[in-house]
């Protein structure tokens, strides 16, 4: 499932896809092109896309 949001803080969009076989989040960073995977979450979880301010 992919979804954009500033993953990176620098204020502009990256790509992330949730892979739910293996709860890893693959994000694209805007800032410099490099990827980034992150294991996150429970099996079964759906990812929600909103807007989360600090």
């Amino acid at each position: 499932m992919p979804l954009a949001g500033d993953f990176d803080g620098d204020g502009k969009n990256d790509i992330a896809v949730f892979r739910q076989s293996d709860r890893t989040w693959y994000a694209l960073n805007s800032s410099n092109g490099s990827f980034r995977a992150s294991v996150f979450g429970l099996t079964g979880d759906i990812p929600v896309q909103s807007m989360f301010v600090r």
